[in-house]
């Protein structure tokens, strides 16, 4: 009897001990996965991702006919240059980046969530924010951005 119920508890050890072991791999699976993802949105320090190209008029330097462009630091400070109104706009935001689910890499800036994907199309390098609608009626809101390095 007692051996028995030494088996039953040895077994059930290394039921748990498996399901730990397991966890413990995802865990640190989805980190290693935000740990790219954050390696390849902002490089060592910063990088530039470029959604439409800025385009500046000679002279001052804030006159602009057209771009926008997202600026993503490692220490989660983004920087968005954007044409308005003919004059270049600089804002700065904060973001953050988490793994949600087995595939999705999830950033968050000022509180607005979008899923972040990552291609190379040719020599281009590719960063998807892609803001999914929570209704049928509702279309998906993506933005394509291109390394500014390509």
């Amino acid at each position: 009897m007692f051996n028995r119920e030494r088996l039953r508890r040895a077994g059930g050890f290394a039921l748990f001990s498996a399901l730990m072991l397991a966890g413990g791999q995802a865990n640190a699976q989805a980190a290693t996965s935000v740990e790219a993802a954050v390696q390849k949105l902002t490089g060592s320090t910063s990088r530039e991702w470029i959604f439409q190209q800025v385009i500046t008029k000679m002279g001052s330097g804030a006159e602009c006919t057209q771009g926008n462009a997202y600026r993503f630091y490692s220490d989660h400070r983004l920087v968005i240059e954007k044409c308005e109104n003919g004059r270049l706009v600089k804002t700065t935001h904060n973001w953050t980046i988490v793994q949600e689910g087995p595939l999705d890499i999830a950033i968050t800036i000022d509180g607005t969530r979008y899923y972040l994907l990552f291609r190379d199309a040719g020599g281009a390098h590719l960063m998807r924010l892609q803001m999914r609608s929570s209704s049928k009626t509702q279309p998906t809101n993506e933005q394509e951005f291109r390394l500014s390095e390509d």
